[in-house]
């Protein structure tokens, strides 16, 4: 289930990613 893996891993960084530019769109605004 290496793809499940993967899946997994794409999602949380994913995630981080998505967490770290919604902070910096509330500092723009």
């Amino acid at each position: 289930s290496i793809l499940y893996f993967t899946g997994i891993i794409l999602t949380v960084v994913g995630l981080s990613i998505f967490n770290k530019l919604k902070y910096r769109f509330a500092e723009i605004l």
